[in-house]
């Protein structure tokens, strides 16, 4: 058997052989057409025109190959385009869902940093009038409103810094008007420029969203006309407009101040109501917020933080309160509350319970924490002592200042001397 397999075997290679051609030997120099004239039949070359034309039909389809190549590239590049201006916009909209909420949360906490009060109130620079904080600016604009026709260059002007909040705003509307009045004076004859037209975008940009924009150019001498503010040749007084250009360069605003919305406690008659036991019982919601809370702690107990980091973490969680409530301890069992902005310095807080103690002198007293700590640095913000968002003192005196009848605070803050429940 291995006989025959091995003849076949053979028998196969000398066909193989035969058709490979005629043989030489390895040291035998042969051309390259000698062999190739063994192997196949002297080939004829094409005529001129067959080379033309196979040359074109080669071009045209290498020039398909690179349209193809090309579109495929551009239906790419279009393709990652539009994932990305996709996912531009999902960013874009992220952002904004994140801002609303941050702005929700920052209004929902400036409520729970004084959460004995209904609302912060702002004391009306102009009359005295307490009014709610999202409605100060109002109250404001109405006040300067009624005084206007009495003396409309400094009302306007005080209305223009005083109720404008964005500097960049403010700034380009003060530029604008100034530019308007420089113009006058210098170019007393020129008629174009004692006339502005509400389509403009100088005007509709810069001047109309201004709080008293319109009252500068009125207290200016400009008047409406039509689709325009103009200035009759009769209403020019140059004296007025250097007197308005003036305070426009030097114009300051007069800020609301925090109304403290004084209260006075007394802790005698206090009674404590029963706690029912679902009072400690926690809710779903409640449970999984704890437990993200723990989770999150862990997670940054066990990276590698700094001193300084964590600082920092400490003050970005007391910037969400803009406002703090004080509570101060008098051993006549008397407690006085006050509101206060947590950039304010302990200094104020001082001078808080020293505007309503009985005696008119300055006496020497200290404020402490319930942990004992005093609080001696006055130039500390109260956000710095970490007196947020809110705190109870104690207060102590020097025992050499008498206090009559053991009373510490005015009578006139004693008559409204309320239970605290």
């Amino acid at each position: 058997m291995e006989k025959i397999k091995k003849f076949f075997d053979n028998k196969k290679l000398d066909k193989k052989f035969k058709k490979a051609g005629s043989g030489h030997l390895l040291t035998e120099s042969i051309s390259r057409q000698s062999y190739f004239r063994d192997v196949s039949p002297d080939r004829v070359l094409p005529i001129a025109s067959a080379q033309m034309a196979g040359s074109a039909a080669l071009n045209r389809f290498e020039k398909k190959i690179q349209s193809v190549e090309s579109d495929s590239q551009r239906a790419i590049r279009l393709r990652v385009k539009r994932e990305m201006e996709q996912e531009k916009k999902r960013q874009k909209d992220e952002e904004e869902v994140q801002r609303a909420v941050d702005a929700r949360n920052r209004k929902i906490t400036e409520m729970d940093a004084v959460p004995s009060v209904q609302c912060i109130r702002l004391i009306c620079p102009f009359c005295d009038s307490s009014e709610p904080k999202f409605e100060i600016d109002d109250h404001m604009f109405s006040c300067l409103q009624e005084t206007f026709d009495e003396n409309p260059s400094v009302v306007s002007i005080t209305m223009f810094f005083s109720l404008n909040r964005n500097p960049e705003k403010l700034d380009a509307g003060k530029d604008i008007l100034t530019r308007i009045l420089k113009n006058i004076i210098n170019n007393p004859t020129e008629e174009k420029f004692r006339k502005l037209r509400f389509s403009t975008n100088a005007y509709q940009a810069k001047v109309q969203p201004i709080k008293g924009g319109d009252q500068v150019l009125t207290a200016a001498g400009f008047e409406r006309q039509g689709d325009a503010w103009v200035m009759p040749a009769s209403m020019e007084d140059y004296e007025k407009l250097q007197m308005l250009l003036q305070m426009l360069d030097e114009g300051q605003p007069l800020m609301p101040k925090l109304d403290r919305q004084l209260r006075v406690f007394s802790t005698v008659s206090r009674v404590f109501a029963p706690i029912p036991n679902d009072f400690y019982l926690l809710s779903k919601e409640e449970v999984l917020r704890e437990q993200r809370l723990k989770k999150e702690a862990l997670e940054r107990s066990q990276q590698l933080r700094t001193k300084k980091m964590r600082e920092k973490d400490e003050i970005q969680e007391i910037r969400h309160y803009k406002y703090t409530l004080i509570r101060v301890s008098f051993p006549d069992n008397c407690l006085l509350q006050g509101i206060f902005n947590v950039y304010e310095t302990l200094e104020s807080v001082y001078k808080f319970v020293q505007s309503v103690l009985q005696t008119e002198d300055v006496i020497d007293f200290y404020l402490k924490e319930m942990t004992g700590k005093k609080l001696t640095d006055r130039k500390a913000t109260l956000a710095d002592l970490k007196l947020v968002p809110a705190v109870l003192l104690n207060f102590h005196w020097d025992s050499s200042v008498d206090f009559s009848d053991g009373m510490f605070l005015k009578s006139s803050i004693m008559e409204n001397l309320e239970s605290l429940s």
